[in-house]
């Protein structure tokens, strides 16, 4: 009778699960490791130190969707702030207009015409008036800064400039004003209608109107044009008037605040 030996069969191997980190740290004698920070938890102020306040921008939440065995994690969306109002055109503006006072006040420094240095608000304001303005006489030549002004006519009672069509059409009627401009100056400089004016018999005040009179002076394109030194320019002022004002004084100006010339008018 024959006897075989028996073998048991030995159950198969497992994988040991890996110790933790206590354990870990237990055997080998190191301290275990804190563990991660909280999603969220991170950057938390100090106790009794106050997280400064932002404004209130929060627009809703993003939500991540987590691994199993993860905290949800809601991260805040913010809205983007309002922007602020931009400060370059201010300061762009004021820069523009303290160098074209700059520039007003180089040009009235000098020449026949020109204020003295220091002057006043209310002498600045004078001299556009007319207050300090030197007397002049119609066909005849008189001065102001870098121009000279020759007032040779003046007809009132037109209603239209230009085209029937599409010239300018008067309020009132318009008076047209004829001059000649000369450059007595060193440097090219233009003639321009915005300080010119001219008062009438009740001491009312009227400035030209620079539409009819780009059509008045159709015939005469350099009138509104850079004057070289030495030229001379014809052309005319238009102002549109109430029916029936009667023009007694031109004063006009090389630029704005200059002293500028007092031409009592004719009418012809």
């Amino acid at each position: 009778m024959t006897f075989e030996p028996s073998v048991s069969e030995s159950p198969p191997a497992r994988d040991e699960p890996a110790p933790e980190p206590d354990e870990a740290a237990a055997k080998s004698g190191e301290p275990a490791p804190e563990p991660d920070e909280a999603i969220g938890e991170r950057d938390a102020p100090a106790a009794g130190v106050a997280e400064p306040e932002e404004p209130a921008l929060d627009s809703g939440e993003f939500v991540v969707e987590p691994d199993a065995g993860q905290a949800t994690v809601r991260i805040p969306v913010r809205a983007h702030a309002p922007h602020r109002r931009a400060l370059w055109p201010r300061i762009a503006g004021g820069f523009t207009a303290a160098v074209l006072l700059g520039g007003i006040a180089a040009f009235t420094l000098n020449g026949p015409g020109a204020i003295e240095a220091g002057a006043t608000a209310a002498e600045l304001d004078a001299n556009q008036r007319g207050d300090n303005a030197v007397t002049g006489a119609m066909g005849e030549p008189a001065r102001d800064g870098g121009f000279e002004f020759t007032v040779t006519a003046m007809t009132c009672g037109g209603k239209r400039v230009g085209p029937a069509e599409y010239g300018a059409a008067a309020q009132g009627e318009f008076c047209l004003i004829d001059l000649t401009v000369t450059n007595i100056g060193a440097s090219a400089t233009a003639f321009l209608d915005i300080p010119q004016l001219a008062r009438d018999a009740e001491e009312g005040v009227h400035h030209p109107d620079t539409v009819a009179g780009t059509w008045a002076n159709q015939k005469h394109p350099d009138f509104t044009r850079s004057i070289g030194p030495g030229h001379t320019v014809k052309g005319r002022l238009v102002f549109d008037v109430p029916r029936g004002t009667r023009l007694t004084t031109l004063v006009l100006h090389e630029v704005m605040f200059s002293r500028g010339v007092r031409v009592p008018l004719r009418h012809g």
